[in-house]
């Protein structure tokens, strides 16, 4: 499902394309762990819209379990993406706190420094949701 970045997207809509299974979306709403960008649900009839962000962040998420990565650092992952703009040329590191460097960093000189467990390349998500 490509999604059109400009676009609220249910919750459904964004486990289709950022391929991860509803339930799980919806455990990590629940938890705090994603939050809908666009508008928040206010009781039954209201549901949750999310943005291209949101959708991007999903998608890291479940990357990021999908490749073996344990639910602590997934969690402390989303809460250090909450409030964070990805841009596509951005690299997300993690170790211990998370950051994303702009496009052009010098990542070599981050990863010596920073020593993280978790690197990255927001465009692997961006490009996902685009496909």
């Amino acid at each position: 499902m490509a999604v059109v970045e400009d676009q609220p997207l249910t919750l459904p809509q964004v486990a289709e394309a950022a391929d991860v299974e509803y339930r799980t979306l919806h455990t990590w709403v629940k938890r705090g762990l994603l939050k809908p960008g666009f508008r928040a649900s206010t009781g039954a009839g209201t549901p949750n819209l999310f943005t291209f962000q949101d959708a991007i962040k999903a998608r890291i998420l479940g990357d990021l379990r999908n490749a073996g990565i344990d639910l602590d650092l997934v969690e402390r992952t989303a809460k250090g993406l909450c409030d964070l703009k990805l841009e596509d040329d951005g690299v997300l590191l993690v170790n211990g706190k998370v950051q994303v460097l702009p496009g052009g960093a010098d990542l070599d000189t981050a990863l010596d420094e920073n020593r993280p467990s978790v690197v990255y390349r927001i465009a692997w998500a961006a490009e996902a949701l685009r496909e």
